[in-house]
């Protein structure tokens, strides 16, 4: 005997700063036993929001909730911070922050150090704010969640980043895997107003041989390809590539 589908509640709640709720909106879905399904929800305008910058770390609240219409109680709920502020890069004014020009100053970061491996998130984000830095590279992959909670709590901007280091290979499947990494960083962290780069390839050092040709061409074809599918999942943030060369020719 099949299981009868389901109807459950989607349901957000917007929450101001100081805890005050502003929004409520939700939907209704019902569901196929082992069915999955992506849902919009759009909340109404928001007037004046407060505005997030390094310096004024001004975070929004929202809740969602999935919720039994029979019995009405949630049975899964997830929290986001999120944050209201604008950018834009130009080749004569730079950086702007919500209109006002703004001066990047920052450091690339691992979360690996020797010898305790894995680094204090929390801690590595409060001494580079203490140098004065208000913007971080986060090399060469997405990290803990922790860091861009620290990043939108402590006010740094952010760079994030995919795994592709140097020369793209010649593999069955790896630019599809790099689609997908990519797809996945930005559906995961797409609410963290610290955020206002995706990486989606890094090249540094290598050594080329007679085959860098080849490499180009695959790199140039990857860099496209990911391009396209960064504005799709998100336009509102810009894309960047880290370059930092150094040529080897061998024979």
């Amino acid at each position: 005997m099949k299981p009868e589908p389901s109807t459950f509640e989607v349901r957000n709640e917007l929450f101001a700063p100081d805890g005050k709720l502003l929004q409520t909106f939700k939907k209704k879905v019902t569901l196929k036993a082992g069915e999955t399904r992506r849902m919009e929800l759009q909340s109404k305008l928001i007037s004046n929001p407060e505005l997030w910058t390094p310096e004024t770390l001004i975070l929004y609240k929202v809740v969602t909730s999935l919720v039994d219409t029979k019995t009405r109680k949630a049975i899964d709920e997830k929290s986001h911070k999120v944050g209201f502020r604008w950018f834009s890069f130009d080749g004569e004014k730079g950086f702007c922050l919500n209109g006002k020009s703004y001066k990047l100053r920052g450091f690339n970061r691992h979360q690996d150090q020797a010898p305790v491996g894995v680094a204090p998130h929390r801690r590595d984000i409060r001494l580079l704010k203490e140098m004065g830095s208000n913007y971080i590279r986060i090399s060469h992959y997405p990290q803990d969640d922790a860091l861009l909670d620290t990043c939108d709590e402590l006010g740094l901007l952010a760079w994030e980043e995919i795994p592709i280091i140097d020369l793209v290979p010649d593999t069955p499947g790896y630019a599809d895997n790099c689609e997908r990494n990519l797809r996945e960083m930005i559906r995961q962290h797409f609410n963290h107003p610290s955020i206002i780069n995706w990486g989606n390839t890094a090249l540094h050092s290598m050594t080329c041989t007679k085959e860098w040709p080849a490499f180009k061409e695959r790199t140039l074809a990857l860099a496209e390809r990911l391009e396209k599918v960064l504005k799709k999942e998100d336009a509102t943030r810009k894309s960047v590539m880290a370059f930092n060369m150094t040529m080897f020719i061998t024979k």
